[in-house]
């Protein structure tokens, strides 16, 4: 039985995906994580780098959605970013999985559940049937801290499993 938990690919920051790579791989399509994926956990500060490798996605043909597990209110703070063509503030895991790949116009599987959390993005990813690519968060959490490290204790297994059993990551596009 697969491992839901367990991500096809895993990078140190989301600057590292590469659409060239991405293309390769058969993804068109990102479905991005908030939170200490492309924002560091709680503010309005994209992680450094990020804007720019946005334009640099969209350039080179990947489509771009956020999905994000946030509460409405939590929603609301990102609002701004809604100037950024293609990105979306769906409310509950799979069907916002769904509704991303609809929005981008290609298949569940032809789309990358992009995000920091095992136990959420990549899970969720893997439920729906999209690729999935876990980033190392970016910073340590600053709110909710005693269940974050509770969640990074669980996470911590099967990340140690992946690299033994990929220890080049996403880079290894023959494997």
């Amino acid at each position: 039985m697969k491992n839901l938990l367990m991500p096809r690919y895993r990078v140190r920051r989301v600057t590292d995906l590469k659409a060239d790579e991405l293309k390769r791989l058969g993804i068109k399509g990102l479905a991005l994580d908030i939170d200490n994926t492309i924002a560091y956990d709680s503010v309005l500060t994209f992680i450094e780098g990020v804007p720019e490798w946005i334009q640099t996605m969209r350039e080179g043909g990947i489509r771009l959605v956020i999905v994000s597990n946030a509460l409405p209110a939590g929603r609301a703070k990102y609002q701004k970013w809604r100037a950024y063509r293609h990105l979306v503030c769906p409310q509950s895991r799979c069907p916002s999985i769904w509704r991303a790949a609809r929005r981008m116009k290609i298949r569940v599987q032809e789309m990358a559940v992009v995000g920091d959390q095992l136990l959420t993005d990549i899970r969720g990813g893997n439920l729906c049937g999209a690729v999935t690519i876990f980033v190392d968060p970016a910073r340590k959490e600053e709110r909710n801290v005693k269940i974050f490290e509770s969640r990074r204790r669980r996470e911590q297994p099967v990340l140690e499993a992946f690299d033994r059993l990929h220890p080049t990551g996403f880079y290894d596009l023959d494997a």
